[in-house]
C-alpha cells in the first residue's frame, strides 16, 4: 500500500511541476507579447516624487565616448577566491579587449581632481563601493563594466555596435527576471517588474560616457550618498555590509537608480547578451 501511495505521490508531484513550469512559461510569453503590443512609454506625471522626473544634462567638461576597455572592481584588501581569480583570468583572455582591474592600489589614478569620490565612500561596504565606482567610471570614462565572473564571449563587436551608433547610450544583456527589480519606490516598482525585459542587467554592460543617462545616474547616486553620510559615519559597512545599523539596503545605490533609468531611456539601449557573465560557481 505504501509503495502505491509513493508512486501516486511521485506522479502528482511530477504533474504539478509540469503544470507550474508551463504556466510560468505561458505567463512569461504573454508578458513579452503584451509588451510588444503595448510598449512602455515614459510619462513624468506617473512618477511625481521619483528622481527620474529630473533631467540633467551631460557635464560640459567631460567627453562622451565609448573607450574599448572593460573595468572590473575589487574594492577590498582581502584576497580574491580562486574561483574569482579564474573567472577574471578567463574573462580577460576571452573578451578581446583591454580589461582593467581597479583596486585600492590603483584607484586614485582614475579619480578626477575636480570630481572626487563622495566623502562617504570610505564608509560603504565593499559591495556598495563597487556599485559606486561602477557609476563613477561609466559616467566619466565610459567603456565596459563586468562583475568578476567567467564570461567566455568576445566583446569587440558589442563595443563596435555601441560606438558606431551615436543615438545609443547603453548596451547590455536583457534583464533575466522581474524579481528584485523594484523595491520601496512606489509605482515604478510595478512597471519595472512588468517591463523588466526593457531593462539590462547590472552584471555586465557597455556604456557611453557622459550622457543624460549617466549624468542622472551619477547625480542621484551622490544625492543618496548625501542622505546616508551621517549614518554611515556611525555604522560603516564591513565586507558584507551586514554591520548592525548599516543604513543602505542591497539595491539602493545601484539597481534602484539604474533600472528606472533603463525604463526612462529604453530607446537609447541596445540589447546584446554578449555581456552576460556566467552566474554560477563564481564565489
Amino acid at each position: 500500500m505504501g509503495t502505491i501511495r509513493n508512486v501516486i505521490s511521485s506522479v502528482t508531484k511530477t504533474r504539478l511541476k509540469f503544470i507550474y513550469e508551463n504556466l510560468y512559461k505561458l505567463r512569461d510569453w504573454w508578458r513579452i507579447k503584451r509588451q510588444q503590443l503595448f510598449p512602455y512609454r515614459f510619462n513624468k506625471n506617473r512618477y511625481p516624487d521619483l528622481f527620474i522626473i529630473n533631467d540633467y544634462e551631460p557635464f560640459p567638461d567631460i567627453p562622451s565616448k565609448v573607450d574599448k576597455v572593460i573595468y572590473c572592481f575589487w574594492t577590498g584588501e582581502n584576497e580574491m577566491s580562486e574561483n574569482r581569480k579564474k573567472g577574471f583570468e578567463s574573462f580577460a583572455k576571452n573578451s578581446g579587449v583591454n580589461v582593467k582591474l581597479i583596486t585600492p592600489k590603483n584607484m586614485d589614478d582614475y579619480i578626477l581632481p575636480q570630481y572626487p569620490l563622495h566623502p562617504a565612500y570610505n564608509n560603504l561596504s565593499l559591495v556598495h563601493k563597487s556599485d559606486y565606482l561602477r557609476c563613477y567610471f561609466m559616467h566619466f570614462y565610459g567603456g565596459g563594466y563586468s562583475d568578476i565572473k567567467t564570461n567566455n564571449n568576445n566583446w569587440q563587436q558589442a563595443f563596435d555596435s555601441l560606438a558606431e551608433n551615436a543615438e545609443k547610450w547603453l548596451l547590455g544583456y536583457t534583464e533575466l527576471t522581474p524579481f528584485g527589480m523594484g523595491k520601496d519606490q512606489g509605482i515604478i516598482d510595478q512597471d519595472l517588474q512588468y517591463y523588466y525585459k526593457s531593462c539590462v542587467g547590472t552584471g555586465g554592460f557597455i556604456c557611453r560616457s557622459n550622457t543624460k543617462f549617466t549624468a542622472e545616474w551619477y547625480t542621484e547616486l551622490n544625492k543618496r550618498m548625501d542622505g546616508f553620510e551621517e549614518e554611515l559615519k556611525k555604522f560603516p559597512g564591513d565586507v558584507k555590509g551586514r554591520n548592525p545599523g548599516y543604513p543602505i539596503g542591497l539595491l539602493v545605490i545601484l539597481s534602484q537608480i539604474f533600472a528606472p533609468l533603463c525604463l526612462k531611456y529604453k530607446e537609447r539601449i541596445i540589447h546584446n547578451n554578449t555581456t552576460l557573465p556566467i552566474l554560477t560557481n563564481y564565489q
